[in-house]
């Protein structure tokens, strides 16, 4: 649960209209992590796609929720 609350503030601090470093709004966390996965090794790249997973999962209870 607490994961979940942590990935939770991930996501909107993503979405956030001010992130603090100013992304452009093209880069999201999926798409870093994707561009990540040519570097990892497999075990690595399992963990990637976990989180991928992790948070394809809270994007779908944010929009349960609203």
């Amino acid at each position: 649960l607490i994961k979940m609350v942590e990935m939770n503030h991930l996501l909107s601090f993503y979405n956030s209209p001010m992130s603090a470093c100013a992304m452009p709004e093209t880069h999201n966390p999926e798409e870093i992590l994707s561009q990540l996965r040519q570097y990892g090794n497999d075990r690595q790249n399992q963990q990637i796609d976990q989180i991928s997973n992790l948070i394809t999962m809270l994007k779908l209870y944010q929009t349960y929720n609203e």
